[in-house]
């Protein structure tokens, strides 16, 4: 029997209005203390001490420390502020309510409760649409070095330069990386020592997450979202029920009480890079109630430029669809690219391009955007060639096949193994075949 649970939840209960308790939360709170309350009842009456025995005798005295006297005092003290639904309802009876289903009654009306959405913010494209909607979870996931992290400190130092603070909550880089990076992003010294909060968490124990409510953030990063949730306690990378608490109560709640586009970056699930789901639950992608996108990477590095796609994973409150490409079959949609100009060496400069379907048509033709991706990315699928090339299917395919046929794109392999490549006149290994209808379609 857990007689130190007992006065825990007693306490609570106690205190439920001072701490701001929901009903829901004290309702919850009550069931397990009813649950606690049946088997300390069974307990003390299959222990109870025989009359006349040195125990008997200490449990009438109220000896402190006995078992018998401590378990009965938590009892008392834990069935002292239970609040039957019903008058003189025994505890059994209470147990058994609260596991029937409940029923379901309609609430008032109240228009009081409709809060106006507002547009996503914070990066902006060059034709002004924003990314990361304020007071709402927002998220990037993408493979490793895709450049997540890059794209959430953009949007920081844009609120920082717009006079708003901005945090980070790390659990995958350090201190000296970042605050590098915000120097690069062309914030100074003066601006993050005064705007930008840097949290390193510890390991050990469980984030407080609530630490942090009351204060007012323009941006919020969680970034390393699969150690956060190893951090949490009960938390699994798989499990949608705690990963869904731990967005519920612990992220969801930072939105709400400090007002921050919180934006968590975290990793896809396959290998490709190409998923609308981030890494484990798929509480994960339900839980998010801003934007949440597919970061695609392209090359990038110090002293060059590199362009980043972004696709639309979910769009809650729905601002961004008609701002985006027609979606793709697993539910994308392109957003844009982001440049990530380094090629002065000591600035990084980030512009959001937005997608134009028929602009990119209209600068080349079909067979010559096959050719630049597959000279850019060789070993490719067909696949990877239809997801990324501007165009029909029905078109790619063919042009892929005419392409083929006229040497200019080479296959190796057969069936769902089949890859393409640029024609190199000094490669003797590629061995050409006809395009198969197995290709991994």
């Amino acid at each position: 029997m857990d007689v130190e649970r007992m006065y825990d939840l007693a306490g609570l209960l106690q205190r439920a209005k001072d701490l701001g308790m929901t009903e829901a939360e004290r309702q919850s709170i009550q069931r397990e203390a009813v649950e606690l309350l049946v088997g300390a009842e069974e307990w003390l009456r299959a222990n109870r001490p025989l009359i006349g025995t040195p125990d008997h005798w200490a449990v009438e005295r109220g000896d402190a420390g006995h078992p018998y006297v401590e378990a009965r005092e938590a009892f008392n003290a834990l069935s002292g502020v239970i609040r039957p639904p019903r008058p003189g309802q025994g505890l059994s009876e209470q147990l058994r309510d609260a596991e029937a289903p409940a029923p379901l009654v309609a609430q008032r009306v109240d228009f009081s409760v409709v809060e106006e959405s507002s547009p996503p913010e914070f990066l902006y494209r060059t034709d002004g649409v924003g990314m990361f909607y304020r007071g709402q979870l927002n998220e990037l996931h993408g493979a490793s070095e895709s450049g997540k992290s890059w794209i959430a400190l953009a949007a920081a130092a844009r609120a920082i330069r717009d006079g708003e603070r901005a945090g980070m909550i790390d659990f995958e880089s350090d201190m000296g990386t970042i605050l590098e990076r915000l120097r690069l992003l062309g914030l100074s010294e003066q601006e993050i020592a005064e705007r930008f909060d840097y949290f390193r968490p510890d390991m050990s124990r469980p984030v407080d997450y609530s630490s942090l409510h009351g204060i007012k953030y323009g941006v919020l990063i969680i970034d390393g979202i699969t150690m956060a949730i190893a951090n949490a306690e009960g938390a699994s990378t798989l499990g949608n029920d705690a990963v869904a608490k731990l967005y519920r109560e612990s992220f969801h709640a930072l939105a709400t009480n400090t007002g921050a586009a919180v934006i968590l970056v975290d990793h896809v699930t396959k290998a490709d890079g190409k998923s609308r789901f981030a890494l484990g639950a798929v509480a994960k992608l339900n839980a998010i109630t801003g934007a949440s996108y597919l970061v695609q990477a392209g090359a990038f590095g110090r002293g060059m430029t590199g362009r980043i796609r972004l696709w639309v994973a979910k769009d809650r409150p729905g601002y961004l669809g008609a701002h985006c490409d027609r979606p793709l079959t697993s539910g994308l949609r392109e957003f844009g690219r982001v440049v990530m100009d380094s090629s002065r060496g000591d600035a990084v400069i980030v512009t959001v391009e937005p997608y134009r379907e028929q602009e990119d048509a209209d600068s080349t033709t079909l067979a010559q955007r096959i050719l630049l991706y597959v000279q850019e990315n060789p070993d490719c699928t067909q696949t990877a060639i239809r997801e990324n090339v501007t165009g029909r299917n029905v078109d790619i395919k063919a042009e892929i096949v005419r392409l083929t046929e006229n040497g200019e794109l080479l296959q190796k392999g057969s069936g769902r193994k089949v890859r393409y490549s640029v024609l190199d006149p000094e490669d003797e290994d590629y061995a050409t075949f006809g395009p198969s209808a197995d290709d991994d379609d």
